[in-house]
Formats: structure tokens, sequence, C-alpha cells
């Protein structure tokens, strides 16, 4: 007999009644729990009603708190929650996380450190998960294992957390088969992570939440989102046995961000609260399946979906007001942002739309049908301008100065990080920016068009040429890269930058680029390891070649 299930057996006969479900809680019918309908769900507590359109709640299943020295556990809270979503008939996913410092690997550790930790023995996890599922037999839909992988959730490797996962799979299977196991994921929709968890766990989870974050909330934009949505599904989920779900916890514009993970494939959402627009969102894509997006010039989505009650066309720009042909059976009937009625403005067959997302509930049949031919031909995609387009150029690039020239390659809107507030600087009548290792803005971040390079896998090598002025004296001055790889963001060996007058150009030679912008942005000049000069870096080129072809 394993140790785990030894200790087990001992837990319940001390507790014998510790994960006995309480009378009048009946299981629901099988229907309504794996593939129970309904994309909008709630993180508890909820404050007031819950919006209509929303079916689903998020419980928290704080291990920590539930058993605060082996064997001894405290459901109060947790009961509280599945309690609450029972009497809104609401379908429970109950979300596992954080170590009891008795369980912790580092007990001795800050709480913020133990608290985050795996467990030192997984067989005190398998215990919990077996308590906990058997207590609530019938009552939880789903268990999502972890709410993110980022450093501040969870301080494990993935092996640490995928045997986590394979427990709750486990565990949970043999109490109730009809109950969905949820994996993780780090911040960002971290593509090369998906890939490896899809192929060394696939067997563990049936939904993988999405985290998609930036550096800063404006960096997740509905293009970021369907981008890496129509990565995975068109270049990883290709046996469609997962289901992809997403946590909406930090984002701009929550509207567009959740029509757009509809759109894009995202199954079920779930956000910490609903405002009117989020809520108006909800009570009319409740239920709705998307059927495609209809190109109406740069920058503009209008998506269509379809439900019992009809067609439903979702619309905005990213910026400014745009009259925009959208095709309606009769005179336009318009909810706006805040669930309001709009009256219809222009001439007929025209939807004003702007930055606030606008519902149009009676577009014509013939509108339906050419989103439908859209969607056959891929994933939906917001269109960019003919100038933003870089999928035919041979190279970008951006020349550094006060006020960069960028060309596919963006760098400006990385100043406002500490890290990347480089200097603009003139050197030998030639614009150019320098480090600051005083202040440590140390970091050039930049950021390629996607339209030139997203999820490379192996698609391309990625040569990155780096102007820099000679430094004064050999071995002074420095750098290398950090990138996004598909192992994770990862450093080039250090380059030491010759010594003389004049400029000098470096070239580093990427094989193994993923440039998903993980967290915002796809490499930058690291020139943390110099000793008393800056680094000035007069321009940046990214070029495209074959996988093992000569470096030109």
């Amino acid at each position: 007999m394993r140790a785990w299930i030894a200790a087990l057996v001992m837990v319940l006969v001390a507790a014998p009644f510790a994960w006995r479900a309480e009378p009048g809680w009946s299981a629901p019918a099988a229907a309504d729990i794996p593939g129970a309908a309904g994309a909008f769900g709630v993180d508890l507590p909820q404050a007031g009603a819950v919006p209509d359109g929303v079916t689903w709640a998020r419980a928290t299943a704080d291990w920590a708190q539930i058993e605060p020295a082996r064997g001894t556990f405290v459901w109060t809270d947790l009961d509280a929650q599945v309690r609450a979503a029972a009497a809104a008939h609401l379908h429970v996913v109950v979300l596992l996380e954080h170590t009891p410092q008795w369980a912790a690997l580092e007990p001795a550790a800050p709480q913020p450190v133990w608290e985050h930790q795996p467990p030192k023995d997984i067989a005190a996890w398998a215990v919990f998960v077996h308590v906990a599922a058997r207590r609530y037999l019938g009552r939880v839909s789903a268990w999502q294992v972890e709410r993110s992988l980022d450093l501040v959730d969870f301080r494990g490797t993935t092996a640490d957390y995928r045997e986590m996962l394979h427990v709750v799979r486990q565990e949970t299977q043999h109490s109730d088969s009809r109950a969905l196991v949820v994996a993780a994921s780090p911040g960002g929709v971290d593509l090369p992570y998906t890939k490896v968890m899809l192929a060394a766990a696939g067997g563990d989870f049936d939904a993988l939440m999405l985290y998609p974050r930036g550096r800063t909330p404006a960096e997740l934009t509905p293009t970021v989102l369907l981008e890496a949505l129509g990565a995975i599904r068109t270049r990883l989920a290709t046996d469609g046995r997962h289901q992809l779900w997403l946590d909406g916890t930090a984002s701009v514009d929550p509207v567009q961000i959740a029509a757009s993970a509809l759109a894009g494939g995202v199954v079920r959402e779930f956000w910490p609260h609903f405002d009117p627009g989020l809520a108006t969102a909800a009570r009319l894509l409740d239920g709705a399946r998307f059927v495609g997006a209809v190109d109406r010039g740069p920058d503009i989505a209008v998506f269509v979906f379809e439900k019992a009650a009809g067609p439903l066309v979702v619309g905005w720009a990213a910026s400014g007001t745009h009259e925009v042909p959208i095709a309606t059976s009769g005179a336009a009937a318009i909810v706006g942002p805040m669930g309001q009625p709009v009256a219809p403005s222009g001439a007929a067959g025209v939807v004003a739309v702007a930055p606030a997302p606008v519902f149009v509930t009676n577009p014509d049949p013939a509108l339906v049908h050419d989103a439908a031919g859209a969607a056959a031909q891929g994933p939906p995609l917001i269109p960019v301008a003919p100038d933003r387009d870089f999928s035919k150029v041979p190279d970008v690039s951006a020349q550094l100065a006060a006020v960069n020239v960028e060309h596919g390659l963006y760098n400006q809107k990385f100043r406002t990080l500490p890290s990347g507030a480089v200097f603009p600087v003139t050197v030998e009548g030639t614009d150019a920016v320098r480090t600051n290792p005083t202040t440590d803005a140390v970091y050039l971040y930049f950021d390629v068009a996607d339209t030139y390079a997203y999820f490379d896998d192996g698609r391309y090598d990625l040569l990155i040429a780096i102007q820099v002025h000679r430094a004064s004296t050999a071995q002074l001055v420095g750098f290398n890269l950090l990138y996004d790889s598909m192992s994770g963001y990862r450093f080039t060996p250090w380059q030491w930058v010759d010594a003389g007058d004049g400029w000098a150009t470096y070239t580093v030679r990427l094989t193994d680029a993923a440039f998903a912008h993980t967290w915002g942005w796809d490499f930058a000049v690291n020139a943390g390891g110099d000793r008393k000069e800056p680094l000035v870096v007069r321009s940046v080129t990214v070029t495209r070649i074959a996988p093992g072809a000569r470096t030109p």
C-alpha cells in the first residue's frame, strides 16, 4: 500500500464524518455538470445579485485555512461559498490554492513564501484533495489547481505543478468522474507553456485556464488575445479534447476582452465582478455561438454570434467613432455598453462604433452568411492598417532617439518602465539612447510586430543586429539579450563591446524564439552587467532567415 493511502486511511478513521456531504445536498443530473451551458462565471464572494447570463461561480478552497493542522479540517468558509452558489443555481468551480505551513517546503520562510510553495509531501496534498472531493460529491462541476503559475501565486516548478495536477485528476475522478479538472497557466497567454502542457500532461486536465496579462492592463488588447487564441487553435490544440477558459481579472475594457475571448474559442470566462457593461455582455452573449468576423476596416471589430433568439453583432473601434456598414433587418436595434437602447444614427444599414462596444440585435441574414464564410478562412483577427502589416518586409527595425523611428519594431512604449527608461543622447552627431546603471535603467525592451514574427516555434531563425558605440576600454561595456524563447524567457551569452571610436554592430542569432510577447515584449537588450560606462545603442534590426541557413 502506498504511503499516502495509509495516511488517508488514518485521516478518515480519525474524522469519519469530515467529508460527508451535508443533508439535503442532492447531486444534479449528469447533464448539468461537465458540459453545462453558460460562458460566464463570477468569483465568490460576489457582492449583490448575480447578473443574468452568469451561470458559474468560482469558490476558493484555501488549503492553508481549511487544514491548519494535519488532519484538522475547517470547512466553514468553503461550505458558505458552495451554499451561496447553490442558492443562486450556479455551477461551482472549486479553486484549490495555498499550502499550510506544516506541509510547506520551507515552513520557516515568511508566509508569502511558504503558502505559495508546493507541498513537501505529495501524500498530504492527496489526502486534502480526496477529503474535499468526497465532502462536495456531486456539488462541484470542476476543480481548478492554483489560480495562476505566476510567482505571486505559485513558487514551484512545472514538474511540481504537474504532480499536483495529476493527484487532483486521480482523486476527483474517483469521487465524481463527471467533474472537470482545470489547469492553471502563467500570466500572459504563455504559448510555449501551453504546448508543453498539452503534450506532457494533457491527460490530467480537461480545460486550461488562460491568465492573460501584460506589464500593464493596457497591453492586454483584443488583438493580442485573438492572436494567441488563434495560435492555440491552429497550431497547438489539434485534438479538440481540451477547453480553453479565461481568467479576466485585469483588463482595461472587459467587454472587448469578453467578446474577443468567445470569438477566439474560449468556452468559459471568470470575472471578479460584473460592471454594467460586462453584465450586458453576459446577458446578451450567454448561450451564443460565434459565427465569424466581418472586415470593416483597420482596428474595427465586428463579431457575429448566433443564439436561439437570433443573431447578434458586437462591434467597436480601437479609437474614434466610425460609421460602419452593418446591414440589419429593418432599422438597427442597438444596445449600448451600459445596456441602454441606442437610437440608430446615419444612413440605413450603418452603425456608429467607438471604443465602447455596441450590440446590434437584428443583423441581416446576409451579414451572418458573410461572417460564416470569413470563419472558414481561419481564426478571427481584427484587421490592421496596411502600414502596420509587416508580413512581407525583409526586416523590422528601430532607430533610437528621443522619439524613435520604428518600422515594425517597437521600443518607445516601454520607456515608461523604470528599468527601460533609457536616456536620449547625441554621439558624433548621431541620435541614440544610453542606459543608466545608477538608476537600473539598463534594459531596452522591444516588441516585434506580430505580422512579422509571432510564436515563431522553429519556423524561422531570427537575427538581431544591435548597433552600439564602441567602449572607451576593453571589457567595460557589454550586453546580452533576454528573450521570449520556447522554454521561457532566457539570456543569451554576454557580449563585450570592443574598445575604440565609432559604431560597431553585433548580431545575435536566435534559433528557439517564441516571440509571443508573453510578458508584453519579445526581447530586451540587457546592459546590467556593465561596470562603469553606459551602453549607447543607435539601432536594432530583426531579420528572419530559414532555420539553419547561413548568415547573410
